[in-house]
């Protein structure tokens, strides 16, 4: 029987999980929060963080997993990726792609660097720079 992983188990993961099952996969779920209720419908939860992408990557190889799949959340989509491209297990976009679409300060210099129509931002990482700063505004 094959194995999958989704990473999460929450309320929202509920179809997907059923539907693998229904489709012969045995099914594991992860997460932070054991009491949520898709682990419920999983043949085994894993108690895991799954946005630790190193602590996915080990539970992957350790259980032997076939499929990963992200639940409803950005940082499974990270993780899903990351795992993706370590083992080549699935077809997700590139890590540093995922990062991009889901980080907002790199898909603004990605947005910059490429003329892709942004408002303007500036990142300012102390206090003391605000009041350096000779804003204008409109």
């Amino acid at each position: 029987m094959q194995k999958l992983l989704i990473l999460g188990g929450g309320y929202a993961e509920i179809p997907l999980i059923k539907a693998a099952k229904e489709l012969g996969f045995y099914v594991f779920t992860t997460g932070y929060f054991r009491d949520e209720l898709g682990h419920g419908y999983s043949d085994e939860y894993i108690y895991a963080d799954y946005s630790n992408k190193e602590a996915m990557l080990e539970i992957v190889q350790k259980y032997a997993i076939d499929f990963i799949v992200p639940g409803c959340n950005d940082f499974s989509i990270l993780t899903a990726s990351y795992i993706s491209e370590k083992l080549q297990i699935g077809s997700f976009d590139s890590y540093e792609t995922t990062k991009t679409l889901h980080h907002k300060d790199l898909f603004k210099k990605f947005a910059m660097r490429h003329n892709l129509s942004t408002p303007k931002a500036l990142v300012i990482d102390r206090l003391e720079d605000v009041t350096a700063l000779r804003l204008e505004y409109p």
